[in-house]
C-alpha cells in the first residue's frame, strides 16, 4: 500500500490525460508520473530513506504535488508547513518535524533561516520537471507501506490548543480519497479547481488526491479569485468546485449566471455553511451546495450531505465511519437530539499527534476521536453542529455558545456577519463580546442593535462589547478566527474608528440569567 502507488496506476492507465494545469501550462499524467519518480530519486540521492521526514513549505504550485508524491514514493513522511504562517511559526514546525530535507522557495528559506545543505529551493511555477530531469534514475515502483504507516504530518491547532503535527497514515489518505471520489462522483472528465491551500488537509487529501486517483485533473490557483474562477467555470475549465463557504458567497456576488450554471458540482467544507447561502446557491444554479464535515485529525472528512434536505445538518457518516455524541458531563453517550461532543471512529482517524503522547491520549479514547465540536444527532444519524468546546463562553457558570449569539445578531437586517467571543469580566469571569460586519448600504446603530439583541438573548448571552469591522478575521480555509478577535479585543474597544461600544454594565442589576439579582 502507498498513496503514490495508486497515483502511479492511474498515470499508467491514462498517461496522456491532463493531470495538472496552471496559468497557460499543463502536465499530463505521464509527465507528472515521471516528475514524481525523478523527485523521489533526487530525495534519495540527498540521503532520504523510508520514514524520514521531508518538509514541504510551498504555495499552491505543481511543485507541491510533485514534492508530496515524491516523498510518498520513497516511503518518507511529508511534513507539510503553511506558507501563510509567520516565519517564527514555520521555523518552529520545521524543527519539530526533525526533517532530513526541506523543499521550499528561496524567499521562504531565507525567512525561516533554513540551512542550505538540507534545502531544495523551487522558485518558478512548474519548475519541477526541469529541475528533476537530471536526477538519478528513479525507482520503478513506490516503496510498499502498511496501512498504519505514517504518510503525512499536517500541523493543526487541532482539538487541544497550540499547533501540533497530525500524523496521517497511508490508510487514512487512501480511505479519504476513495470516499470523496464516491461521494462527490468525481470522474476522469472532471476538472477540479484548487482554490483552497494545498498545504491544508482539504487541499491535499480531498481536491488533489481525490482528483488524481479518479483520473480527473486539477486546475491550480495561487489563491481564490472569484472573477478568475467564474471565467473558468463558464468555459468548462472547471467543472467541480470544492471550497470554503466564503468562495461560494463571492461567486454569487459576481452574478455571472453562465459560470454558475455550467459548474457541475459544488461542495463546501472547512467552515459552517449559512442556510441563506445554501438557499441562494440553489436558487442561482438550480443545483444543491453539498457539504462535508471533518477535521485534520479525521483526514479530513467524516460526514457528507448532498444538500437536498435543508435541515441545517452537515450530513451523515460516510461509509465505514461511525459517529457518536459524548455526553458533556462525561457520563457515556448522549441520547438522540441531546448535545455533546462529536466523536468519530473509523479508518479516517489519525494515528496521533507527532511526539505528543499525552495530547494524543486526550483525544483518542478506545479508537474514538473526540473532536472538540459540540453537536447532536437527529433522526437517521444526521449530524448538527453548534460550536467548538474551546469557544464556549463561561459567564458566571452559565455556558454561552457563540453560535447562539451570532444567530440572533445576524437576524438583524443591518448585520451581515457577526462573531461572538469571550472577554474577561471582573465578577463573572468571562463575558460575551461580538464583532459585527454591517450589511451593504446599512446604517448600523450599535446601541440600538444591543437593545434589539437583548430582547432575544438571555442575560448571560448578551454582549457587553460590540464593535464593527470591515471583515472578520479568517483562516486560509475560511473559518472565522474567534481566538484572534479575543486576543485583540482591547485594541478594538479602544479604537474609536472601529465603532466600538461598551455596553456593560447594562445588565448590572440582573444576574447572569437575566433575572433581577436579589443580592443587590
Amino acid at each position: 500500500m502507498n498513496i503514490a502507488a495508486d497515483f502511479a496506476r492511474q498515470a499508467r492507465r491514462t498517461p496522456a490525460a491532463l493531470a495538472l494545469s496552471w496559468d497557460a501550462h499543463t502536465l499530463a499524467y505521464g509527465e507528472l508520473h515521471d516528475a514524481v519518480r525523478r523527485a523521489a530519486a533526487l530525495f534519495a540521492a540527498r540521503g532520504v530513506e523510508a520514514d524520514d521526514r521531508i518538509a514541504i513549505l510551498l504555495p499552491n504550485d505543481p511543485a507541491f504535488a510533485v514534492a508530496l508524491l515524491g516523498a510518498h514514493w520513497l516511503g518518507a513522511v511529508a511534513a507539510v508547513l503553511s506558507p501563510v504562517w509567520t516565519a517564527t511559526d514555520a521555523a518552529r514546525a520545521l524543527a519539530d518535524a526533525d526533517a532530513r530535507l526541506l523543499v521550499t522557495t528561496e524567499a521562504l528559506a531565507q525567512a525561516i533561516g533554513a540551512p542550505s545543505d538540507t534545502t531544495i529551493c523551487i522558485d518558478d511555477a512548474g519548475a519541477w520537471p526541469t529541475i528533476v530531469s537530471d536526477a538519478p534514475a528513479p525507482g520503478s515502483e513506490p516503496v510498499q507501506r502498511a496501512a498504519n504507516d505514517a504518510a503525512t504530518i499536517l500541523y493543526s491547532s487541532g482539538t487541544t490548543g497550540e499547533p501540533k503535527g497530525v500524523v496521517l497514515t497511508h490508510g487514512n489518505l487512501l480511505f479519504n480519497a476513495r470516499a470523496k471520489i464516491r461521494c462527490c462522483g468525481i470522474t476522469p472528465a472532471d476538472r477540479l479547481a484548487m482554490v483552497v491551500p494545498m498545504a491544508h488537509c482539504f487541499g491535499q487529501n480531498v481536491v488533489l488526491f481525490g482528483a488524481l486517483l479518479a483520473g480527473a485533473s486539477v486546475r491550480i490557483h495561487p489563491r481564490f479569485d472569484a472573477a478568475r474562477t467564474s471565467r473558468e467555470m463558464a468555459t468548462g475549465d472547471v467543472t467541480m468546485l470544492l471550497a470554503a463557504p466564503t468562495a461560494f458567497a463571492r461567486l454569487l456576488a459576481l452574478g455571472d449566471e453562465r459560470g454558475l450554471r455550467r459548474l457541475r458540482y459544488a461542495l463546501t467544507a472547512a467552515a459552517p455553511l449559512p442556510a441563506d447561502l445554501a438557499a441562494a446557491w440553489h436558487d442561482a444554479t438550480e443545483r444543491p451546495l453539498c457539504q462535508g464535515y471533518g477535521l485534520t485529525e479525521s483526514s479530513p472528512f467524516a460526514t457528507y450531505d448532498d444538500g437536498t434536505t435543508g435541515d441545517g445538518a452537515v450530513g451523515t457518516a460516510i461509509s465505514g465511519v461511525e459517529l457518536r455524541v459524548a455526553a458533556l458531563d462525561g457520563d457515556g453517550w448522549a441520547r438522540e437530539g441531546e448535545s455533546g461532543e462529536v466523536s468519530i471512529r473509523g479508518p479516517n482517524v489519525m494515528q496521533g499527534y507527532w511526539r505528543h503522547e499525552r495530547a494524543t491520549a486526550d483525544v483518542l479514547r478506545d479508537g474514538w476521536l473526540r473532536t472538540g465540536d459540540i453537536g447532536w444527532l437527529s433522526d437517521g444519524g444526521r449530524l448538527h453542529l453548534a460550536d467548538r468546546i474551546d469557544d464556549v463562553i463561561n459567564v458566571a457558570g452559565f455556558k454561552a455558545w457563540p453560535s447562539d449569539v451570532e444567530r440572533v445578531l445576524t437576524a438583524h437586517p443591518a448585520v451581515h456577519e457577526a462573531a461572538a467571543y469571550a472577554v474577561p469580566h471582573a465578577t463573572r469571569g468571562s463575558a460575551v463580546a461580538a464583532a459585527i460586519v454591517a450589511a451593504p448600504d446599512a446604517t448600523l446603530d450599535l446601541a440600538a442593535l444591543h437593545r434589539w439583541a437583548g430582547e432575544r438573548l438571555a442575560g448571560f448571552q448578551r454582549p457587553t462589547l460590540l464593535h464593527v469591522l470591515a471583515e472578520l478575521p479568517r483562516s486560509p480555509t475560511g473559518k472565522v478566527l474567534r481566538r484572534t478577535l479575543a486576543a485583540g479585543h482591547r485594541a478594538a474597544h479602544g479604537s474609536a474608528d472601529q465603532g466600538a461600544i461598551q455596553v456593560a454594565p447594562a445588565n448590572a442589576d440582573r444576574d447572569a440569567t437575566g433575572r433581577p439579582d436579589a443580592s443587590r
